[in-house]
């Protein structure tokens, strides 16, 4: 787990001689807070393209009779990152999954016809076919999940109440910390994390905040997860999917710093420290995402991709 992101940029303002810095002068946190997240979005990519299963993660959902579409979390990667897609004819536990076959839209069918076989990727969902015909069974999906976007505490949990998936009320503490309603302002979902940044509840739809009582004017129609849940002590950031650390391994902070006071020395136009500086991050670049390569000693076998139509029964 890395430190708060805050320090993150106190580091970067050190290496990059910025420390000299207010509301009128110097290079704002804003500023800092954009490129660490460039840095975060280019090293998933490039970790991604290398080894497409390191941010595989997985839910699963009820199937609905008579329905074709399943939105994607998100958080799913790019909108469209899905890995594969099972189904089985029970409502609950994890037993007798089969994946679909991908499809393409060639394939789709708007009849109703029993259980699914095929699934076709759409922009943030995913089509099944055949329509099933009840609301028997579950999907289980895989799918890439992006990172959370980084950034800074802008208010605690003063109180919180919650119902079965909604939230009736939520206030920030205005006594003992501040609230950041101008940020918070810039956007129409935030979302809730602990102290170490891990996401607690995410895209919550919402229509303002008092920075003078520090309510939360939460959406009527916003439904949160399973799972999902807020303590009073706990951070609100701003963002539909947002965390307040890199969740990733400690050593790509440092890839982070630097990549950020790359940006930096090239804004301030500091050409003798920019070379260096350049050569460093692609060499990090390199090992971290040869860090990430996966190792195995285990015997790998051929995967079953025969048709569930082919008879190869001579």
């Amino acid at each position: 787990m890395s430190r708060y992101v805050s320090y993150l940029i106190d580091d970067v303002r050190n290496s990059s001689e910025n420390t000299d810095v207010s509301d009128t002068i110097g290079i704002q946190d804003a500023e800092f807070l954009r490129f660490l997240n460039d840095a975060q979005f280019r090293i998933q990519n490039l970790i991604t393209q290398k080894h497409p299963s390191v941010f595989l993660t997985e839910y699963t959902t009820a199937v609905v009779a008579n329905q074709e579409s399943y939105t994607l979390p998100n958080k799913a990667y790019m909108g469209n990152k899905v890995s594969q897609v099972e189904f089985s004819s029970d409502t609950s536990g994890t037993d007798n999954f089969y994946p679909l076959r991908p499809g393409s839209l060639f394939e789709r069918n708007s009849g109703a016809d029993g259980n699914p076989l095929k699934y076709i990727r759409k922009a943030g969902a995913f089509l099944i076919v055949p329509i099933p015909t009840s609301a028997s069974g579950q999907l289980r999906v895989t799918y890439t999940h992006k990172l959370p976007k980084l950034d800074l505490r802008r208010g605690s949990v003063a109180s919180v109440t919650l119902t079965t998936s909604a939230i009736s009320a939520l206030a920030l503490n205005v006594s003992t910390d501040s609230v950041d309603s101008t940020e918070l302002a810039k956007f129409t979902r935030i979302s809730i994390v602990d102290e170490e940044g891990n996401v607690k509840m995410r895209n919550i739809k919402i229509t303002g905040v008092d920075a003078a009582t520090g309510v939360v004017t939460v959406d009527a129609a916003f439904a949160f997860e399973s799972g999902e849940t807020i303590s009073v002590g706990d951070y609100v950031v701003a963002g539909a999917y947002s965390s307040t650390h890199v969740l990733l391994d400690e050593m790509v902070e440092r890839y982070l710093i630097a990549y950020c006071t790359l940006k930096i020395l090239h804004r301030d136009s500091n050409i003798t420290d920019l070379q260096a500086q350049l050569a460093l991050v692609r060499e990090m670049e390199n090992d971290i995402v040869t860090a990430y390569s996966e190792i195995s000693d285990d015997i790998m076998e051929i995967p079953d991709i025969i048709s569930y139509d082919d008879d190869w029964n001579f």
